[in-house]
């Protein structure tokens, strides 16, 4: 009868007990991640502006939950309507990543901030008078040190400039980037622009960049009866996005 070597059962046992080790290392790894993705994955809260303009145009605004309003509230006039996102205190996981995803701390997020404004314009507005009008500016500011980049893109609300700047010396949280969106308008009707701006340390940009486009990607045009603006309330990711 052949005898079992022991040393082979013993080889065969450890070899089994790793597999299980890495198997249940695997598994809690999995578990970790999915609940991280979980709850860091935004939830937004919807803002609907003062109306503007005798057509009561609103804009409606889906941003992420981490974010408010200001203390100034909506901003809103005959022919405007604005109002400013800055971010939350940071939940333990946000904090998480923010320090070991984006290497940034508490000040950076204290000067993360989003502008959103409504504006009626002439009706000759659109890409191309803005982009004109934009460009001695930006030629002034490479002259300058500073560098940009001009984006012709499109976002469901309309055709859009997408306006990246940056200027030495001065910190990119007082400088700012911005995307200018023009709705596509029935010949005679009001022409409106839509300006999101985003303002943030170098560190936390990429990301504050990526909030300000999400938010972009959801805006909405509406007719409103009266002109007083909407309470927030929070929505799914899936509610978010028409």
């Amino acid at each position: 009868m052949h005898e079992t070597d022991p040393d082979d059962v013993i080889v065969a046992r450890g070899g089994r007990r790793l597999l299980l080790i890495v198997a249940i290392l695997a598994a809690a790894v999995v578990c970790t991640g999915v609940m991280l993705w979980q709850m860091a994955r935004p939830r937004y809260a919807v803002h609907t502006t003062s109306s503007v303009g005798v057509g009561h145009v609103a804009l409606v605004v889906a941003y992420p939950t981490d974010w408010t309003m200001d203390a100034q509230g909506d901003r809103s006039g005959p022919t405007f309507a604005a109002f400013t996102l800055t971010r939350l205190p940071a939940s333990r996981v946000q904090r998480w990543l923010d320090e070991h995803i984006w290497h940034a701390g508490a000040d950076d997020a204290q000067h993360s901030r989003i502008s959103v404004s409504l504006l009626r314009v002439d009706s000759s507005s659109g890409l191309d008078r803005e982009q004109r009008r934009l460009e001695p500016g930006l030629r002034m500011l490479t002259r300058l040190g500073g560098r940009y980049s001009v984006t012709r893109t499109r976002y469901p609300v309309g055709p859009a400039l997408d306006l990246q700047i940056e200027v030495p010396n001065l910190p990119p949280h007082e400088i700012g980037s911005s995307v200018l969106v023009f709705p596509a308008i029935d010949s005679g009707e009001p022409q409106y622009e839509i300006a999101v701006g985003y303002y943030a340390t170098a560190r936390l940009k990429a990301r504050v960049r990526q909030v300000a486009l999400d938010v972009v990607s959801r805006l909405r045009l509406v007719q409103v009866q009266e002109k007083a603006s909407s309470p927030d309330r929070a929505v799914s990711d899936s509610s978010g996005r028409d």
